[in-house]
């Protein structure tokens, strides 16, 4: 890896390990696929884009009188279109699609189809490559020539990471860690695809869990202190590696040769959903607290200090913007959008999910379903509607194109 700092703490080491391909065992995660679970924050690093980097949407579009919330027929007779900046760039047949597996990279659009015992890769809805075995994608890279992907064997459990369809590494009873929907379990770093993934080990009648960085297929253990009992998010960022965990039930964040405690959390006060973002290359964590019954959104810095505390009683999003944090919250059949404490805008509709916002130039942009489902539309940050589709938005990103063959620089 570029540049490496192997980080070791004087009291809670942290350090890499050689390393382990053996099979893995599973984590106990199991669920609905994670691209279908919503995870706490959006937006993996704030720094400045890419020339050319645009605003993508994905938008269904289903038959009149589809259900699309239960989507039994698995999107029979839908299409699927992608936008940029506004404009329809294309529609494809969407039969057999899955919103959540469909995902703008690079400034294409990724769709995963499972059929016949076989998983399909397709591109703007042509077909790239196929394997044989079902997985539920976890993670997709593009880099303009070949396409890396991160998948959960949905039979017989174990993880596969590939490159074009062909496998570079396999944890037989392994799952990754990191964000529920996918965003950030698989990801660049310096030009290095990297992940981290957990096995449990049986010792003595008592199961505890042994956790790798897997750089370019290449399997390193972290080594973590014994009283480590869950590790929530792990990243790896210019070439640094940073873990959140709970070590004897307080949770900590691991980074340059430390471990700090996240303050504020302390004998019955738990949190839950702890997740690394990064802002002007700093990491930071957030989650959820609940304090005498009080549920709160909180961001720590990497020292452990609380920056930010709001009173979320709802479930919420939080997107790291360049000034400050904005949140979407559902609240009763409303979607709210809030800048810190304020609320911005509260609007009657369906928030699909964590990836229909993005926090960009200044602004928050939200997409809501209306309430009916035949249209969507977007909002900035002052309630402004900006944008209005027919069909369901189900992703909405900041993305630079890269074209097929064409050096990313």
């Amino acid at each position: 890896m570029k540049g490496k700092t192997l980080i070791a703490a004087a009291v809670l080491p942290l350090f890499l390990l050689p390393g382990g391909c053996e099979p893995f065992r599973d984590l106990g995660l199991e669920g609905r696929p994670r691209a279908a679970v919503n995870t706490p924050v959006r937006i993996v690093d704030i720094e400045p884009e890419p020339e050319g980097t645009a605003t993508y949407l994905t938008v269904f579009e289903y038959p009149a009188g589809y259900d699309y919330i239960r989507d039994t027929l698995h999107g029979a007779g839908a299409k699927v279109s992608l936008y940029r900046d506004g404009e329809k760039m294309f529609t494809v047949p969407a039969d057999g699609l899955v919103p959540d597996e469909c995902s703008v990279v690079a400034g294409r659009l990724f769709s995963v189809l499972r059929s016949g015992g076989r998983t399909l890769v397709l591109r703007d809805g042509e077909f790239l490559f196929g394997f044989d075995g079902e997985e539920s994608v976890e993670g997709l890279l593009y880099d303009g020539e070949s396409v890396l992907t991160l998948g959960r064997r949905l039979s017989g459990g174990g993880l596969c990471f590939r490159r074009d369809g062909e496998v570079l590494f396999y944890a037989g009873k392994g799952l990754p860690v990191g964000p529920a929907d996918g965003d950030g379990v698989l990801r660049f770093d310096d030009g290095d695809s990297v992940f981290f993934y957990g096995e449990p080990v049986v010792s003595v009648g008592e199961s505890r869990y042994l956790y790798y960085m897997v750089q370019n297929g290449e399997a390193t253990q972290l080594g973590l202190p014994d009283g480590v009992s869950m590790v929530f998010d792990a990243a790896c960022s210019g070439g640094d590696v940073y873990v959140v965990a709970t070590v004897s039930g307080s949770p900590v964040i691991f980074h340059e040769g430390r471990s700090d405690r996240l303050l504020g959390v302390t004998g019955n006060i738990r949190a839950s959903g702890l997740r690394l973002f990064f802002r002007d290359s700093k990491p930071y964590v957030t989650g959820m607290v609940n304090i005498s019954g009080v549920n709160y959104r909180m961001v720590w810095d990497s020292s452990g200090r609380q920056v930010f505390r709001i009173n979320a009683p709802e479930v919420n999003w939080i997107y790291p913007s360049d000034s400050g944090y904005y949140f979407v919250e559902r609240r009763g059949e409303d979607v709210r959008c809030l800048y810190g404490q304020n609320v911005m805008f509260s609007i009657l509709g369906r928030f699909w999910s964590s990836r229909c916002a993005v926090a960009y130039g200044g602004d928050m942009y939200v997409a809501v379903v209306a309430p009916e489902g035949g249209t969507s539309s977007v909002y900035r940050s002052d309630g402004t509607e900006v944008l209005k589709v027919n069909g369901v938005i189900t992703q909405m990103c900041r993305s630079a194109l890269i074209l097929p063959d064409e050096d990313p620089g």
